[in-house]
């Protein structure tokens, strides 16, 4: 299936969740915040989130530092 993430066109395999996906594109869940089609999607709800042909993820990675 096809996703737009972070403007961009990407390649995913079909019935993915969300925390599979992040997995497979190796960002550790707890360090990411994640938008979908519009919406934050909570933390919790990454593994339980099924993600849809044509969805628009927003993915912002959190740095640590000073």
């Amino acid at each position: 299936m096809q996703l737009i993430v972070n403007g961009e066109v990407r390649e995913a395999a079909e019935n993915l969740t969300l925390g599979a996906f992040l997995a497979s594109c190796s960002l550790p869940s707890q360090m990411v915040v994640v938008e979908r089609n519009g919406e934050i999607v909570a933390r919790a709800k990454y593994d339980r989130t099924p993600l849809k042909h044509g969805d628009i993820l927003e993915i912002v990675q959190m740095m640590a530092g000073g």
